[in-house]
């Protein structure tokens, strides 16, 4: 995420999704989550799970802001391998809480 990113402050969401039979997951951020998710499976050329999504009043910020707490699982770029007690953690974030 570049600084002016996480400066301008953008009402959005912050998502996590895994590909139908992988065990990598995506935390992301859109303004628009139907969307995000069909792009999702356009790109990826396979099936999506959307596992959670939390809305967010500084999309970018929250998204680096959960990219930092599971770093410890970062594969590369927005991919994480992610145990199940990090998938509860990250489904336990409520709207407007990070």
């Amino acid at each position: 995420m570049s600084q002016q990113q996480a400066e301008y402050k953008v009402d959005g969401w912050v998502y996590l999704i895994q590909p139908v039979g992988h065990n990598v997951y995506k935390i992301g951020n859109t303004t628009n989550l139907e969307k995000r998710i069909t792009q999702n499976i356009k790109k990826l050329k396979h099936s999506v799970k959307l596992i959670h999504a939390f809305r967010s009043k500084n999309c970018f910020h929250s998204e680096q802001d959960a990219h930092i707490i599971f770093s410890h699982a970062h594969l590369v770029s927005e991919w994480f391998i992610l145990s199940d007690k990090d998938v509860a953690a990250f489904c336990a974030i409520k709207d407007y809480e990070l």
